[in-house]
């Protein structure tokens, strides 16, 4: 992986973080290497494939899709390795394949396809094609980049100033200067780092400020003076739950996707499940004729539901309820929304056999395979995303 880093005129920099037993899981925070000795095909993998990076993208407050999180899968399942270069029909190169795969955790894709199509080059329309590390089809030279796979990775991660800039253990360099880091980034102006997570301030004023006061009127806009010191109230959201802004939120930060909370490992209030387990709330509830959603508990030590849902006892458990009429029935069906209202109606606590929730967007060409998964606002009926 240490190959990306050899360009002179690249930032890019892989760090071992440790090993774990734990599977690779998307939509953990983590990005793991993964070797499958079993189950590769019904994974949905191509079978002659050696690798397979997962490549998940989030979309940033300025509008850019950024990389948040990529998983390799190496294939023990139909191949054998070696560690000493070359390999042959059966036999794979782990250098050459890691290194073609670590390329497309950076971002990089194919340059051409067999067949070319969709404004792809075909692979026999340039020889030189094959004498890159980011050639579709394996080979056991892919270990060493070639110029095209250079120009690719400096254009990504260009050089800013800080070759020459050596920074303290707790900072990064940054168009020249070193600056705090928040675990392994920087934040932007507009950010507090939150268990070393970037997070939007609470709507532009620091969470807490050390601004001493004797009354709320001594405090900036958005905090309150609380013994003896500003510092910003919450309101009652848990993890999960909708939001406009962090205040809504119980731990004041509302992600850029609308909810509360930062990396929610599992789906959040509202969106589309299968079993209860797939929910934050750990409760996935099915109404007379909508999709199964994903709520949460409204009794006790817990918040009022968010929004127009209702709290309302089913199979003997205080849950949120979605009003009636949340989804379409033609067009594109978004997120549920909280102006809604409707008649009560039956709804029953659903318990579903596990199936995967996140739409995937597979490029399958030679030995290799790359899935990139997506977050989106909305999804159009027909299964197409857009």
């Amino acid at each position: 992986m240490n190959t990306w880093s050899s360009p002179s005129c690249s930032t890019v920099r892989f760090s071992l973080e440790g090993y774990t037993p734990e599977h690779a899981q998307p939509g953990d925070g983590k990005n793991t290497i993964e070797w499958l000795t079993g189950g590769w095909s019904a994974r949905g993998f191509q079978a002659d494939a050696a690798g397979v990076t997962d490549v998940q993208y989030q979309k940033s407050p300025n509008g850019d899709w950024v990389i948040v999180e990529a998983d390799m899968y190496l294939n023990a399942d139909q191949h054998t390795w070696t560690a000493r270069g070359g390999g042959d029909d059966v036999e794979r190169d782990v250098q050459s394949v890691v290194t073609h795969e670590a390329g497309h955790m950076l971002g990089l894709m194919h340059p051409c396809e067999p067949g070319g199509g969709a404004g792809v080059p075909d692979c026999t329309s340039r020889s030189d094609f094959s004498l890159t590390a980011m050639y579709p089809i394996y080979s056991p030279t892919q270990s060493v980049l070639s110029d095209d796979d250079v120009a690719g990775v400096c254009f990504l991660y260009p050089l800013d100033g800080c070759e020459q800039i050596t920074c303290a253990s707790d900072e990064l360099c940054v168009a020249g200067s070193c600056v705090a880091k928040c675990g392994h980034a920087v934040c932007a102006d507009d950010e507090v780092c939150e268990a070393d997570r970037c997070v939007t301030a609470c709507d532009g004023t620091p969470c807490v400020s050390s601004t001493a006061c004797s009354k709320d009127v001594d405090c900036a806009a958005g905090l309150r003076c609380l013994a003896g010191k500003c510092e910003a109230v919450s309101g009652t959201g848990e993890p999960g739950d909708p939001c406009a802004k962090s205040l809504d939120c119980a731990g004041l930060v509302c992600d850029a996707a609308g909810y509360c909370g930062v990396g929610l490992p599992k789906l959040p209030f509202g969106a589309e499940c299968q079993e209860a387990d797939d929910c934050i709330g750990n409760q996935c509830i099915r109404g007379a004729e909508e999709t199964p959603v994903c709520t949460r508990s409204c009794m006790g030590s817990h918040a009022a539901c968010p929004g127009d849902w209702q709290c309302r006892t089913v199979d003997n458990r205080p849950v949120c309820a979605p009003p009636a009429n949340q989804y379409a029935s033609g067009g594109c069906a978004f997120r549920p929304s909280s102006n809604v209202g409707g008649s009560p109606r039956k709804f029953a606590l659903v318990l579903l056999a596990l199936a995967g929730l996140k739409r995937r967007r597979r490029r399958q060409a030679g030995w290799f395979v790359r899935v990139r998964r997506y977050r989106f606002e909305e999804e159009c009926n027909s299964g197409t995303s857009s």
